[in-house]
């Protein structure tokens, strides 16, 4: 038997009937097709949850704040500003 869409094929010679070998090789077939279906879905799952995490690295950084200098850097708008207003919310130069 042939699943055509994805071409998976099942062959079953346990029996002497060839009525018993296709339910067989149906049931076989339908298996397959399930847990590939399953494994496709579980890896698209997998990529999309990456995409929206990231690296983790460096270069996904979106603001570096550094309190011993006093000072806070976006990284998305180049931006930088005093830690001071960044503390109270003056973030009109971060925000552009």
């Amino acid at each position: 038997m042939t699943h055509k869409p994805t071409g998976t094929r099942v062959r079953v010679e346990n029996e002497r009937s060839q009525h018993q070998n296709r339910e067989t090789a149906l049931r076989i077939l339908r298996s397959r097709v399930h847990e590939a279906r399953e494994t496709k879905n579980a890896e698209d799952r997998a990529k999309e949850r990456k995409r929206m995490v990231g690296t983790g690295m460096r270069a996904d950084k979106i603001r570096t704040i550094r309190e011993q200098d006093g000072q806070v850097t976006d990284h998305r708008s180049n931006c930088q500003i005093r830690y001071k207003d960044y503390v109270r919310g003056i973030w009109d130069g971060l925000l552009r």
